[in-house]
């Protein structure tokens, strides 16, 4: 409420005052002429936006996901941008890295079809933050709804554990042999669950990756792996010595995996 006080005569000079007051407890409370107040958005006249156009084909206004071949390689390009360079575990040349193309192969293996959707699962979990949005202003919460953001991050969270229950039929079978697809097998997932914790004990995770990581160092100094596979490996010992960094840090405990042999300005001299 805001009374305003007109002087007595016109000619005069006179500085004017709003003087404020706020009703609170069935009563008009004074606030005083200098009182800083927001007008209220009642008040303001209410600006009806016309709803944005959407294209049927999107799925980013969806609350369904279509699953084409074309949008699951999006996933997996999305992966090897993002994650593959912080946690290069994925070996992507060939015969090993088949996979890792837009046309999957029809014959693929257990161990692949694991990795490929657990690739896809974690991928679901950068994708809300990365997609490109057809609207800036998509005006999703007109009517009390949650954002778009929000909307879209549950989507993809609801995608991720689809793709991690179709991952997890072939757990056994990409897990038997203590080689490189089981520790990649076993980094995947304790990747996944940096993102999701429920989905499984990352502590856990980390300390048997750990263990097939010594065994297979083994054979690598008895010169039973490829060279390709002991570049990898080299790989993986750093990815498991950051993420058991990360946990001993949350949990305020030491770390205990060895820190890599290589240097890091050996590795960037080989990079470049």
């Amino acid at each position: 409420m805001v009374v305003k006080i007109e002087p007595p005569n016109p000619s005069e000079p006179y500085v004017h005052y709003d003087h404020h007051f706020a009703y609170a407890s069935d009563s008009y409370r004074y606030l005083g002429a200098g009182a800083c107040l927001i007008k209220s958005p009642r008040l303001q006249p209410r600006r009806v936006e016309s709803p944005p156009v959407i294209n049927d084909d999107s799925d980013d206004w969806q609350l369904t996901w279509t699953r084409t071949p074309a949008k699951e390689f999006e996933l997996l390009v999305l992966y090897l941008e993002t994650i593959q360079p912080v946690y290069p575990i994925l070996d992507v040349s060939l015969p090993v890295g088949r996979y890792l193309v837009q046309d999957v192969p029809a014959d693929l293996t257990p161990t692949e079809i694991f990795s490929l959707n657990m690739i896809y699962s974690i991928a679901c979990y950068i994708l809300p933050n990365t997609g490109e949005k057809h609207n800036p202003d998509p005006h999703w919460n007109l009517k009390g709804r949650v954002s778009f953001h929000q909307v879209n991050s549950l989507k993809y969270r609801s995608l991720a554990s689809d793709y991690y229950l179709q991952a997890m039929e072939h757990l056994e079978a990409a897990t038997m042999d203590p080689n490189m697809a089981t520790l990649r097998a076993v980094l995947l997932l304790a990747i996944h669950s940096s993102f999701d914790p429920k989905s499984g004990n990352v502590g856990q995770q980390i300390a048997l990756a750990a263990r097939l990581a010594f065994d297979l160092e083994a054979k690598a100094e008895l010169q039973e792996l490829q060279s390709t596979e002991v570049e990898v490996l080299r790989n993986m010992h750093m990815t498991i010595f950051s993420l058991e960094n990360q946990v001993a840090s949350t949990l305020d405990r030491p770390a205990l995996f060895p820190e890599p042999v290589c240097s890091l300005i050996a590795r960037h001299e080989r990079a470049g």
